[in-house]
């Protein structure tokens, strides 16, 4: 058996943004791009009468439902416009699994909950932030022939070898496995 240094993964409640703003669903819109504005957010957890995360509202959402729909902001609830259901993940789910379900669901924030509260909210920007270590460890393994060609794109999935989910599967001997055990195919025998 080969000992496989495992590097540790970034979990979302390093790379969030907190804390979180809020607004009820039953205020208005011009209330909700008032508080973005002095808060210099671009959302607001919207919440309901119990004070419960329901929602969300994005500057996207002002545009496209309400600009855009040629409606007066001070008349039309924040409920009215909120994207839902309101997307949630545990503080310590790695920031490649939030950016795999923020692709899967087709979003681009996610809040992050501790014990059903919203603490922080993550984004694509975020995630981009986050992104520069993991491009210095493929810098890294590029170095010891074991990076992805030039040609070929990035692929994430389950290793065929170890069946242990990888956030960067490499082609070896037609078979895409986990970097690690690329390693171990690369150099049969040793241990």
């Amino acid at each position: 058996m080969s000992s496989k240094k495992m590097l540790p993964e970034l979990q979302v409640k390093e790379v969030m943004r907190s804390p979180v703003y809020t607004i009820r669903k039953n205020e208005t819109v011009d209330r909700a791009a008032r508080l973005m504005a002095e808060h210099e957010v671009g959302s607001l957890i919207v919440l309901n009468s119990e004070g419960k995360p329901v929602g969300i509202i994005t500057e996207r959402d002002l545009v496209r439902r309400v600009i855009m729909g040629n409606l007066l902001p001070s008349t039309v609830k924040v409920g009215q416009i909120m994207s839902r259901p309101l997307v949630t993940v545990p503080s310590d789910i790695s920031v490649s699994e939030a950016a795999r379900q923020m692709g899967e669901l087709g979003i681009k924030k996610l809040v992050i909950v501790e014990r059903g509260q919203p603490v922080g909210i993550v984004s694509s920007r975020e995630i981009i932030q986050a992104t520069p270590p993991l491009m210095d460890l493929i810098l890294e393994k590029s170095r010891t022939g074991l990076a992805l060609t030039a040609s070929s794109k990035p692929l994430s999935g389950y290793c065929e070898a170890c069946g242990e989910w990888a956030d960067l599967l490499v082609e070896v001997n037609g078979s895409f496995v986990c970097e690690e055990c690329a390693a171990d195919i690369a150099t049969p025998g040793e241990t």
